[in-house]
C-alpha cells in the first residue's frame, strides 16, 4: 500500500519486513515523475472521490465523504446523560444469506440544557438614579442527539423481530422507525402483533422518492455543527466508518437508519439548530402590541 501522498495512520509493513520509507505525512511518493504540480493538477481533475481511489488506494478522501469522522462529538462520559426522547431506527432484510445485505439498527438519544436568562433587563444604578437598560440575553442549549447503540446482523423473520423487540425493551426506546417498504412492513406487523403491549410504538416511514445520497445530505449539517454525539465503543465506531465511506462503501445499512433517524426529530421538531431555537424566542418575545379596534363595535 503506497498512496501518493503518504498517511501516516495507514503506514504498512509486509510480511518481507518492506516499507514504505516516508515518514513526512503529506510526502509525495514519486516526486522526481508524479511532481507537486502534477499531483495538484491531476487531484483538481478527478475530484475527491478519483483521487481517493487512484492515488491514495482508499474508496473515499481523508475524513469522510458526505460525513466526516471527525463531525462526531465524543462522549466520553461513563453514563448518558437524561434523555427527552428515544427512537429507534430499523432497516429491514430478513435473510440470512450471505449475499444479502444486512439487518441494522440504531438507537437514538435527544437531550437538551435548560434556557436560562445570562442578564437582567434592567439593572439599578448605583447612584440611585434609576435603572440601567441592558438588553435580554439567553443561554441556549440547543438540543443534541446521541448514538446510543447500534447493531447489524444477518436474520430471519423470528429472530429480527425478537432481537429489536429486546433492543428498544433495553435501551427505554419511545418509538421505532421502520422505512415503509416490502420487507419494513412484514416486520412492523409481526412487531404489532407480538409486542403491542409495550411502551414503544412502531412507525413506518415513506422516504417518497429522495435517495439515499440526499436523505444523508439533508442530515449533513447536525454534523457538521457538532450536534450529533456518539460514545467510545466498538459498535459506534462501526457506524461512523459506514457513515465515512457512503456511498463508496460495501455496506450502508447503518447509514440508512443514520438518516432515516435524524430526518425524522427535524421533522418532529425535536432537534433543532440553535439559530433556529433563538429565533423562535425571539419571535415569541416580540411586542404585537394592543389589538386594533373592531370595525363594527357591539
Amino acid at each position: 500500500m503506497l498512496p501518493m501522498r503518504y498517511d501516516p495512520t495507514r503506514h504498512c509493513v509486509t510480511a518481507l519486513g518492506i516499507e514504505d520509507p516516508r515518514r513526512e505525512e503529506g510526502e509525495l511518493l514519486f516526486p522526481a515523475r508524479f511532481p507537486a504540480s502534477v499531483v495538484d493538477r491531476d487531484e483538481r481533475a478527478m475530484g475527491p472521490y478519483a483521487s481517493a481511489g487512484q492515488f491514495q488506494q482508499q474508496p473515499t478522501p481523508r475524513g469522510g465523504g458526505v460525513i466526516k469522522a471527525d463531525w462526531w462529538q465524543p462522549w466520553g462520559e461513563g453514563s448518558y446523560p437524561p434523555m427527552d426522547l428515544v427512537v429507534a431506527s430499523l432497516d429491514t432484510a430478513y435473510t440470512t444469506k450471505q449475499e444479502n445485505d444486512y439487518s441494522a439498527l440504531t438507537v437514538w438519544g435527544v437531550f437538551t440544557t435548560d434556557r436560562s436568562v445570562a442578564q437582567p433587563t434592567n439593572v439599578a444604578r448605583r447612584d440611585g438614579e434609576g435603572f440601567v437598560a441592558n438588553e435580554r440575553v439567553y443561554v441556549e442549549g440547543a438540543p443534541r442527539v446521541m448514538l446510543m447503540g447500534a447493531w447489524q446482523e444477518r436474520l430471519e423473520l423470528p429472530d429480527l423481530v425478537r432481537k429489536v423487540a429486546e433492543s428498544c425493551r433495553k435501551m427505554g426506546v419511545d418509538r421505532l422507525l421502520i422505512e415503509s417498504k416490502a420487507s419494513g412492513i412484514s416486520v412492523s406487523q409481526e412487531l404489532r402483533r407480538l409486542y403491542s403491549h409495550e411502551d414503544w410504538a412502531v412507525q413506518l416511514i415513506n422516504p417518497g422518492a429522495i435517495d439515499k445520497l440526499a436523505r444523508l445530505y439533508s442530515v449533513q449539517h447536525l454534523f457538521s455543527e457538532g450536534m450529533v454525539y456518539a460514545p467510545d465503543r466498538r459498535w459506534s465506531d462501526l457506524v461512523i466508518r459506514q457513515c465515512e465511506v457512503f456511498p463508496k462503501g460495501k455496506h450502508d445499512d447503518l447509514v440508512d437508519t443514520v438518516s432515516q433517524a435524524l430526518r425524522h426529530l427535524r421533522e418532529l421538531g425535536v432537534l433543532t439548530r440553535s439559530a433556529e431555537r433563538m429565533a423562535d424566542i425571539d419571535e415569541q418575545l416580540r411586542h404585537r402590541g394592543a389589538p386594533s379596534e373592531p370595525l363594527y363595535p357591539s
